[in-house]
């Protein structure tokens, strides 16, 4: 009962905050919150629109089965967004756009723009959420033992979490905007931080008997190899992917992805915004802390026993947390799900609203901060669509972050490389090119992945140059683009020296891990 009073009343308490901080409406509030969001709010709701369980759950899975190795999608995350902020985000401003097909519409025309628009809303709704809801799902049926305590089958069990977290996350996300979100981001991100790195920690405790420096002791001569951020050949992270595949999953995730860029839209300021997303870029370079830590912990902690990698989390927070923080601990997992799906959910109805709708943001109901009918009734579909897939996730053997990788890349190489090239060069095409570019580039990756090899990360970065070599070869003339001026203020070159810090760190902790995994 008290774990449940707990769980129900930090829900309930962020719920009424945020009802309280974005009950005002005004002109635009729906897509953008007015563009006023701080630079620690939009470093807050990109973090928490990217943390969630699939990677809580999913990379300390891959930490439990091959060690350091999964750092590489935080670690590099932060790189991607260190290029957002510096070169991607300032042509977007200077645009101003509210969804990137706009932007892509300016460079590449209509075409272009509706088949990117339908390309993103695959990858949020038949993708992205789906695999949020079910990888939150499973943690609280782990963490709880419902179909113990309540003697349920454990896919009953795992469909009703799922409907729950689904429309309590459609419900920030449909009836709060932007403004909603944003506020429970940063209350849920609170929650989060807290909870997340509690076990790490009593875990490093549990493994030296109540000494952590000890548990450190006994981690790394336990599996020292695991330490080793390089993978080999049949790890999921092969060192050569960290040049090809990984680079333009980052650059897909954190340049080409409406998701994460619309929060970076309703900055206050473009320098604002800049702030917060390298702000976000720092946090990434801790967070293998809470992602990838606690799967090796688990391997250690369970002598590499458990049945699935999937399962090394749950089971280790089940393990390690005593029962009177069970509740809080759950209001944890559910945060993480809750501001991730209302964030795709929220980005999903921008696009369908925006470019499907082809109604501006600035017309109609969003204009009092109310989604129109069409977009609600698309939201609501949105969440019931995830719901029904959970089940059919459960059931695939692989473990999970990479599957749900691997699917979302048949949707976003084609995204990111049109991105890329209309981003950074001046070219021009005829009206079909880039259209027929994009579903080359899909085709390749499919045809390497059934008739080759080739690890999958090679094929992204090999299918996405094949679109790129398209577009160079088709290209019709070249056209200046237009800077603005305040993307090119003084106050820049402290942005660029925070962001090679970032860099320089990154790559520290590569070769710090290395080093220890050597000479261990």
């Amino acid at each position: 009962m008290a774990a449940l009073i707990s769980f129900f009343g930090i829900h309930a308490a962020v719920a009424l905050l945020t009802w309280w901080r974005s009950r005002r409406r005004d002109g635009g509030d729906f897509f953008l919150g007015r563009r006023t969001l701080s630079a620690p709010v939009v470093a807050m709701s990109l973090l928490l629109t990217n943390l969630s369980t699939e990677q809580l759950v999913g990379l300390n899975g891959d930490g439990y089965r091959h060690g350091a190795v999964a750092i590489a999608w935080e670690v590099f995350g932060a790189f991607g967004l260190v290029l957002f902020a510096l070169v991607f985000l300032p042509r977007y401003w200077a645009a101003g756009v509210t969804t990137i097909p706009e932007f892509i519409e300016q460079r590449c025309g209509a075409p272009t723009r509706r088949l990117m628009t339908v390309l993103m809303l695959l990858s949020l709704v038949g993708i992205g959420l789906p695999f949020v809801i079910y990888s939150g799902a499973l943690a609280l049926v782990g963490i709880f033992d419902l179909p113990g305590r309540f003697g349920l089958t454990h896919d009953a069990a795992l469909l009703g979490c799922s409907l729950a977290l689904g429309v309590v996350g459609g419900g920030y996300a449909l009836l709060g905007g932007m403004r909603g979100t944003a506020v429970a981001d940063v209350a849920y991100g609170i929650v989060f931080a807290v909870g997340a790195v509690l076990i790490p920690v009593l875990g490093l405790h549990a493994l030296g008997n109540g000494d952590w420096i000890a548990g450190c002791a006994r981690l790394l001569a336990a599996r020292p190899e695991a330490f080793n951020p390089f993978g080999h050949a049949g790890s999921p992270v092969p060192a050569g992917t960290l040049l090809t595949g990984i680079i333009v999953i980052n650059i897909s995730a954190w340049c080409a992805n409406q998701k994460h860029a619309q929060r970076a839209f309703a900055g206050s300021s473009l320098a604002e915004a800049q702030r917060g997303v390298l702000l976000a870029a720092s946090v990434k370079l801790f967070a293998p802390l809470v992602l990838v830590l606690p799967g090796m912990i688990a391997w250690v902690y369970f002598s590499g026993a458990l049945p699935s990698g999937d399962l090394a989390y749950p089971r280790l927070v089940q393990a390690l947390l005593p029962a009177s923080l069970a509740g809080f601990f759950g209001a944890v997992i559910a945060s993480a799900v809750v501001t991730a799906s209302s964030g795709a959910i929220h980005s999903a109805t921008t696009l369908f609203v925006v470019d499907v709708l082809g109604r501006p943001p600035e017309t109609g109901a969003a204009q009092d901060g109310r989604l129109p009918r069409r977009g609600l009734l698309f939201g609501l579909a949105a969440v019931a669509l995830a719901v029904a897939l959970t089940p059919v996730i459960a059931r695939q053997d692989l473990g999970f972050f990479v599957l749900m990788k691997r699917l979302n890349a048949t949707f976003t190489i084609p995204v990111v490389a049109v991105v890329v090239a209309s981003v950074l060069t001046g070219w021009r095409w005829s009206r079909w090119t880039v259209p027929v570019a994009m579903a080359i580039g899909s085709l390749v990756y499919l045809a390497l992945g059934q008739w080759t090899q080739i690890h999958w990360l090679h094929s992204v970065a090999l299918a996405a140059t094949v679109v790129v070599a398209v577009l160079w070869f088709r290209r019709q003339s070249n056209a200046r683009y237009p800077w603005h001026p305040t993307a090119l203020t003084a106050e820049l070159n402290s942005r660029r020296l925070f962001a090679a810090a970032i860099i320089v760190a990154g790559f520290g902790i590569y070769a710090g891990l290395a080093a220890l995994a050597r000479w261990s």
